[in-house]
């Protein structure tokens, strides 16, 4: 089964996925030729603070999910589309497919983009 039709197996619809890419997209064209990270967290604010103090400053939230196996797949999803999409533009970083991060009980996780940018712009 590929992680698209496990998604949509967990409850996510096609038009769900299509959203995500499509915001992850935009930020893309703002941020040309930025390195960017895909992730997923239980804390954003604590996710921001330790990219901050990397030198990575651009952090938006593009999905929440109260199952961690639907992130854990999104993220891998998402990771491979845009490795896979190998456009001048797209810089990702991740190391792997996914699959870092704390192991928590949370009722919301969440899947971020964080961009590495020049300057200390926050959005």
């Amino acid at each position: 089964m590929s992680l698209q039709e496990k998604l949509r197996s967990n409850g996510v619809s096609q038009a769900e996925i299509l959203e995500v890419v499509q915001r992850i997209e935009k930020l893309l064209k703002v941020y040309i030729d930025k390195p960017f990270k895909i992730g997923k967290t239980d804390n954003p604010q604590q996710r921001v603070y330790e990219y901050t103090n990397e030198g990575h400053s651009i952090f938006k939230t593009v999905f929440e999910h109260s199952c961690l196996e639907v992130i854990d797949d999104m993220e891998r999803y998402l990771i491979c589309y845009f490795d896979l999409k190998g456009t001048t533009t797209d810089d990702i970083i991740n190391v792997n497919d996914g699959g870092g991060g704390r192991r928590t009980e949370s009722p919301t996780y969440y899947i971020y983009v964080n961009i590495k940018t020049d300057n200390n712009e926050n959005n």
